[in-house]
């Protein structure tokens, strides 16, 4: 038996949408062993390579992580992600206020509804542990060397959370509308200030991932090429 990356083969799964049973199928291995391996990180030479070839990956990729996040630099900050949140927590809600003149209740709902559910999606998507980890390391310097493998779990994370923002912005906001239209029609007297309203969840999601989540992604993926092109190891987004 072997370690192999437990949280790393989660979320290459779950990036898919394979469900263990599907994962199983793809790879030829049993659904007992993706399991196993899921909750213990350990398994044998075939089931690792059984894994690769499902995911097209290298089997090195697999490797366990040491403890700690190998791809920060957690006794430092990340300056300019710590300046975007704090505009996103604070500022944002304040300038919207202005636009709106709401008494700041519908601001602050906005921003409750918006990371509250993109935390709790990604808790079940990977865990309480894995979400607390992923939005420190938002605010942590990126190491610029380290192994490839490090920085694919981070990536998938972001694409992720991403994904989130967009949809729970978007529903949010179609929500709000639903209800004014049904509840209080009147409101439309005033489409200004309607409009306005509905379009805050959306734009408060789509500057949370422009301000904070992409630049991260970003970041992760430029460390992640420049670790390719010093090991000599193919780009997997440029085979064919």
């Amino acid at each position: 038996m072997m370690s192999i990356d437990k949280q790393l083969i989660k979320s290459m799964r779950r990036e898919r949408g394979w469900s263990q049973e599907q994962l199983a199928a793809i790879g030829g291995i049993s659904e007992r062993t993706i399991q196993r391996i899921e909750r213990d990180g350990n398994c044998s030479l075939e089931s690792r390579m059984a894994l690769a070839s499902a995911f097209e990956v290298s089997p090195a990729d697999f490797e366990a992580r040491p403890s700690g996040d190998i791809a920060f630099e957690p006794a430092h900050i990340d300056w300019h992600s710590a300046i975007g949140y704090l505009v996103l927590l604070i500022l944002l809600p304040v300038l919207f206020y202005l636009l709106t003149n709401t008494g700041g209740m519908w601001e602050l709902g906005c921003l409750i509804v918006v990371d509250g559910l993109i935390f709790a999606l990604s808790i079940v998507s990977h865990g309480l542990h894995e979400t607390i980890r992923f939005f420190s390391n938002t605010l942590s310097p990126v190491k610029r060397y380290a192994h490839i493998d490090s920085y694919n779990a981070n990536i998938i994370h972001a694409r992720q959370v991403i994904q989130y923002a967009y949809t729970i912005g978007s529903v949010s906001s179609l929500i709000y509308l639903l209800v004014v239209l049904t509840q209080a029609p009147e409101r439309f007297r005033n489409i200004n200030v309607v409009v306005v309203e509905a379009a805050i969840p959306m734009l408060y999601a789509m500057l949370m991932v422009e301000l904070w989540i992409r630049p991260h992604k970003h970041k992760m993926e430029k460390c992640h090429a420049e670790a390719l092109k010093l090991s000599g190891a193919p780009d997997p987004e440029n085979q064919v």
